[in-house]
């Protein structure tokens, strides 16, 4: 005969209680309040940020983030940033039909790129020159027609010519920024127009190039406004450009430039991390190796001059023969 006599007095089901199922079963609970303030006491005129007057300061990516020291940022919390972004944007990579070590590549080219063409392309001499200098202090702003015209593979394309804007062709056929007299280089290293937006989106993001917006038509009013425009307004508004190629039949454009006063620290540590990324991306050997060791990278670049030959950026890997 079954012993019945546990389950009468511990019954584990709750069909076997008619207590539970008259709902006569009150439970002891104690209600309790949490409250996280948070160890900073935050404003609300802080908070909303709206205030618009004429001493309002520029917006930089180290105010977006509140970032007090960009030293410690880039040797210590870069990678923290770099990480978290480095994630969703070969993702993206990926879907549009690129690979990871692909995306590094152009994104790395980018940046260096940019740092060239922001010291208006300087010859070997005036490299050598600016590095005893020091840190510049100020940058010429880089307007993506500009990183298109070099860089991008679909550039000659009709559908893609609202990328262009403030490029013209000189009288020699070679493109140049609307108002200078300086072409622009030649490239051994091209990708398309939405890989160059996308290693853009990843660039601005996580801190390694500055990011402005113009207006067309220019005027006084405009310029101001675009001066003070939030800066996660600057970066979020151009990231819609990997998915919305609508937004470039706008009047909103964009410029970029190194970050003024840790311009070398940034880049080098964007290398930095991409090397170790794609080295240990899980790839044999031979196919994760898509960068120059430091050393390497610094002897093309004391040899590398846009006068006398094609632009490509001294830390992506080249065959012997190629060099």
């Amino acid at each position: 005969m079954q012993d019945t006599s546990d389950r009468e007095n511990h019954p584990t089901d709750p069909q076997d209680n008619p207590r539970i199922n008259q709902g006569m079963v009150s439970l002891n609970t104690t209600r309790e309040t949490r409250f996280i303030e948070g160890t900073k006491t935050i404003e609300f005129v802080d908070w909303r940020n709206w205030c618009d007057c004429s001493d309002w300061p520029k917006i930089t990516f180290f105010e977006w983030k509140g970032i007090e020291d960009p030293n410690i940022y880039y040797r210590c919390e870069f990678n923290l940033a770099f990480n978290y972004a480095i994630h969703n944007y070969t993702r993206e990579a990926i879907a549009q039909g690129i690979t990871v070590n692909e995306f590094s590549l152009i994104a790395v080219t980018v940046a260096h790129f940019i740092g060239r063409a922001a010291r208006n392309y300087p010859s070997n001499y005036e490299r050598k020159s600016q590095a005893e200098q020091g840190e510049p202090t100020s940058f010429r702003p880089v307007p993506f027609g500009e990183v298109f015209a070099v860089l991008g593979t679909n550039v000659h394309e009709q559908a893609y010519t609202t990328l262009l804007t403030s490029i013209e062709t000189g009288t020699n056929n070679r493109a140049r920024v609307a108002g200078q007299t300086q072409c622009l280089p030649e490239s051994d290293f091209k990708a398309k127009s939405s890989f160059l937006i996308l290693a853009l989106a990843f660039l601005i993001e996580i801190g390694i190039l500055h990011v402005e917006v113009k207006s067309y038509p220019e005027d006084t009013e405009s310029v101001y406004l675009d001066s003070i425009t939030p800066y996660d307004r600057r970066v979020y508004w151009f990231q819609e450009l990997v998915q919305r190629y609508d937004v470039l039949l706008c009047d909103t454009h964009y410029t970029f430039t190194p970050q003024v006063g840790h311009s070398n620290f940034a880049y080098y540590t964007l290398v930095q991390h991409f090397r170790f990324a794609t080295d240990h991306s899980g790839f044999l050997r031979r196919d994760s190796r898509i960068f120059n060791c430091q050393e390497f990278e610094e002897l093309i670049e004391s040899g590398s001059d846009l006068n006398t030959l094609p632009y490509w950026c001294p830390a992506v890997y080249r065959s012997a023969g190629l060099l």
